[in-house]
């Protein structure tokens, strides 16, 4: 079975809340999304949310150490 995910970069201009655009993304038939960064919420909300949405994280998008 292939799975989708949608990178939230390309998504980072969008004002709604974190909650509605994981709505929205799952709502499109993805099944994960590409983190960057911390999405501006803590790990646990973040958790919570993606389980809410029956989402899973596919990668992140982080910088790497010097």
């Amino acid at each position: 079975m292939t799975r989708l995910a949608v990178q939230m970069y390309s998504l980072r201009e969008l004002k709604d809340p974190l909650d509605t655009v994981l709505g929205e993304v799952a709502a499109a038939g993805y099944d994960g999304i590409e983190t960057v960064g911390t999405q501006g919420v803590l790990a646990d909300e973040l958790n919570a949310l993606l389980h809410k949405h029956n989402l899973l994280v596919a990668s992140s998008h982080v910088a790497l150490a010097d």
